[in-house]
């Protein structure tokens, strides 16, 4: 019952017609990080927690797809493995 509550504010967005995004990006405003987001993100809008991380990820416009944003933490990631193979 308490996460209802605590979500309460965005379920009425929600119900208002606003996008899983819009609702994301005010919880975000509200001081939400992103543990709390992916679970409210989740409920609120019924979605999965693979497609809510998704609308988080892509929120700010940096990146199109969650499939995108994996793959630009490749080139960090290799550079991370070259380092310690060193």
């Amino acid at each position: 019952m308490r996460s209802r509550r605590k979500y309460y504010k965005y379920s009425l967005m929600r119900e208002a017609g606003l996008t899983a995004k819009e609702v994301f990006l005010e919880a975000e405003r509200d001081g939400l990080d992103f543990f709390e987001c992916l679970p409210m993100l989740s409920s609120v809008c019924q979605i999965s927690l693979l497609e809510a991380k998704e609308v988080m990820v892509c929120a700010h416009g940096e990146v199109s797809s969650l499939v995108e944003h994996q793959e630009s933490l490749i080139p960090a990631l290799e550079e991370v493995l070259r380092d310690d193979m060193e």
